[in-house]
């Protein structure tokens, strides 16, 4: 959400494609095959064994993610990713 108030702050794209760039391999490196966020410590196994701050990841990434998108509702150029990150929330 930082890059999102920058954003917000100067209207400089730039800060938006970079926040979606670590949003969007964020999607593709911790989500099932069945797009569902998964903690990193929870991927390979049945038996998750992440810790308390494991547990709590996927509630504050997904309100920095909303965040992110709602900052981004202006930005016309990069319309389909925010749409695409939109519809993974």
């Amino acid at each position: 959400s930082g890059l999102g108030y920058l954003y917000l702050a100067n209207g400089n794209e730039t800060y938006l494609a970079m926040a979606l760039d670590m949003a969007e391999a964020t999607l593709a490196q911790m989500t099932t095959t069945d797009g569902i966020l998964t903690e990193s410590c929870c991927m390979d196994t049945d038996d998750c064994t992440c810790n308390h701050d494991g547990k709590i990841f996927k509630g504050i990434w997904t309100r920095h993610a909303r965040h992110l998108a709602d900052s981004a509702n202006s930005a016309v150029s990069l319309s389909n990713r925010v749409a695409a990150l939109r519809s993974a929330l």
